[in-house]
């Protein structure tokens, strides 16, 4: 045998698209066929959700999502640099994520986001986990766009920590933000 074939040659699915969410569309082609050619779920199966953390409300994060309103109702200011928490595979808004929050918030003023993407990662199925991560950062980047829409924050200003899948997503978010200040 001189060669292997590889790629989705067999997947009758080559692409989704979520442009209803404006997020785009999805393919399984080279280089994003490293999930067993799986396609992202779509926004609403995954259901992401920006917990909001600040010295106001060190215990019980508000839920913010990308609407004007609901943001000019939260907690966040456009005045302190803003972090956002991404865990990763089978994982979920854990006791980990508010104490990484808190601490962050006790050594400095400002506004931290986990991000609980559970019913996107709590999957036995890792490849289908893997392949929502383009969908969950999409989604990130959507969501700090916005966020700076309605407040003017700077996109320097912001910083992604992601674990496991959840780098692969602050990843994902940074590709369509050049501008993030900084991924770890």
């Amino acid at each position: 045998m001189d060669h292997v074939t590889t790629g989705c040659w067999w997947s009758l699915i080559k692409e989704v698209c979520y442009k209803a969410d404006g997020i785009g569309c999805f393919s399984n082609a080279k280089p994003y066929d490293n999930a067993n050619c799986k396609l992202p779920e779509s926004p609403n199966a995954i259901q992401v959700k920006f917990l909001l953390y600040t010295r106001a409300n060190t215990q019980s994060p508000q839920i913010v999502n990308k609407t004007s309103n609901s943001i000019q109702a939260s907690r966040f200011s456009s005045t302190r640099k803003t972090k956002f928490i991404i865990h990763g595979f089978n994982d979920e808004h854990r006791p980990w994520m508010s104490k990484m929050a808190q601490a962050i918030i006790k050594r400095e003023d400002a506004n931290v986001f986990a991000v609980d993407r559970s019913k996107g990662a709590d999957n036995i199925d890792y490849n289908q986990a893997a392949a929502n991560t383009r969908v969950v950062g999409a989604l990130i980047a959507q969501f700090i766009t916005q966020l700076r829409t309605t407040t003017q924050a700077q996109y320097g200003d912001f910083h992604l920590f992601g674990h496991s899948l959840g780098a692969h997503i602050s990843g994902y978010a940074g590709e369509r933000i050049s501008r993030i200040g900084r991924i770890t």
